[in-house]
């Protein structure tokens, strides 16, 4: 599909781990394997690791989650441009993902599985991108549902609110559905716990955004809540 190859989508690729060590023609013989789709708000891109593609998130979130014994949904990891889903199948290693839904409008690249593998067969420097991607992605993956199943609602938004966060500035804009979503919580639970954080002086609410009032102090009491257990 050579009319996938425009100057903004091959900027746009260039932030990903696979496709910053590979060469344009490299590129475009992945794109002729290629199919790109704007999926909407609130439908399921997948369910468990069966998809045939790699999927490259261009714009938007996406929500990994899974289901316990009990049916009780954990959203362990939301994923934002530019990252990729099905990373791991195509080194021939089956997933275990239950679910994975677009939080917002996302633009997706779905390229065959069979073109990356025949890609990283042939490229030294492709393969090791892999590797160490998925390497740094398990780590990753334990720590959120560690911090999903076992920390408290004020925890878990502030670890949130800290990943939000852009470097020297305290302020972001996020709608509190949005942020219920992206810690997995009811709104009515994510009410109640940002007017604790609040009391506790450690977020300030305006209409459309919070203030971090003391970020350092945040970012410890979340490490402290995960290493030392919660109160």
């Amino acid at each position: 599909m050579r009319n996938l190859l425009t100057p903004e989508l091959l900027k746009s690729l260039k932030g990903h781990y696979l496709f910053s060590v590979i060469d344009d023609r490299q590129t475009a013989n992945l794109l002729e394997c290629s199919v790109l789709r704007v999926v909407p708000a609130g439908r399921i891109l997948w369910s468990g690791d069966d998809s045939d593609s790699l999927a490259v998130l261009l714009k938007g979130t996406l929500k990994i989650a899974v289901i316990d014994s009990g049916g009780n949904e954990f959203a362990i990891k939301h994923i934002t441009a530019v990252d990729s889903l099905g990373d791991a199948s195509v080194m021939g290693e089956r997933g275990g993902l239950s679910g994975v839904y677009t939080v917002d409008e996302c633009t997706v690249l779905f390229v065959e599985k069979n073109a990356v593998r025949s890609l990283i067969r042939s490229d030294a420097a492709a393969a090791c991108a892999l590797c160490r991607e998925l390497s740094l992605r398990i780590g990753s993956l334990t720590g959120e549902l560690k911090m999903q199943v076992f920390s408290s609602a004020e925890t878990r938004i502030m670890h949130r609110l800290l990943q939000l966060m852009k470097p020297g500035c305290e302020e972001i804009k996020i709608t509190q559905s949005l942020l219920a979503e992206l810690v997995g919580i009811t709104r009515e639970r994510l009410t109640l716990a940002l007017g604790k954080l609040e009391k506790e002086g450690y977020i300030v609410r305006k209409r459309g955004k919070i203030i971090l009032k003391n970020a350092e102090l945040m970012k410890k009491a979340v490490e402290s809540a995960i290493y030392n257990g919660e109160e």
